[in-house]
């Protein structure tokens, strides 16, 4: 019943929770940005991560009108309703 532990069952694990931390809370929305977080993420980790959390339907990857050569992240309504999780 430990809200930090159900937490983790549900997010998977600490950096799956750092990446939806940083997309909620400080604004980042592309693998650059979340590369660039102080936990220092593996390029590995933070890709496999990024791949689950879409495949789940927590976030959605979409082309940067921008600049093509960037993916952006954005939370699903699903992902959205993790917030008070969070």
């Amino acid at each position: 019943h430990c809200p930090v532990n159900f937490g983790l069952e549900v997010f998977g694990d600490k950096w799956t929770l750092l990446i939806l931390r940083d997309i909620v809370f400080r604004g980042k929305k592309s693998y650059g940005e979340f590369l660039k977080s102080e936990e220092g993420f593996a390029t590995n980790l933070l890709a496999s991560r990024l791949e689950m959390l879409t495949n789940e339907e927590i976030l959605e990857k979409s082309e940067n009108q921008d600049d093509a050569r960037t993916d952006i992240y954005r939370l699903t309504p699903k992902g959205l309703d993790l917030i008070p999780i969070i």
